[in-house]
């Protein structure tokens, strides 16, 4: 799901359910849901929420596959892309910000950030 971040007056909560896309990093097993509050700041967008779903892991002794459920908190901040500096756009970020992402267009999109925060929790 794409947002127009114009659209966003002050305050939008979403509550989502989504079959997310199957790729090299992340299986999941039915949806994906999430409960988001996005928030305009200054500079760009607050968003906090939960995201739960199972994840499909393998055992790395018997190589089985199993279901594994997660329930994460979320609370991260997004920036529009053009306010890096030129040349920062390649940097690497340190663990301290991993909360920071960043969007272009004036659109973000959400099931991309729910990936993304299942990925981060895979061990």
């Amino acid at each position: 799901m794409k947002i127009n971040i114009s659209e966003v007056e002050e305050v939008l909560d979403l509550d989502l359910s989504e079959h997310l896309a199957e790729n090299s990093h992340l299986k999941t097993t039915g949806p994906v849901c999430a409960h988001l509050r996005i928030e305009k700041i200054d500079d760009g967008l607050h968003i906090q929420g939960n995201i739960t779903g199972t994840i499909v892991l393998q055992c790395s002794r018997c190589l089985t596959d199993f279901d594994r459920g997660l329930s994460l908190d979320t609370d991260l901040i997004y920036h529009p892309a053009n306010t890096l500096k030129r040349g920062e756009e390649h940097r690497a970020f340190h663990k301290d910000e991993s909360n920071i992402g960043f969007y272009s267009d004036d659109e973000l999109d959400i099931t991309d950030i729910m990936k993304e925060q299942l990925i981060f929790q895979i061990p």
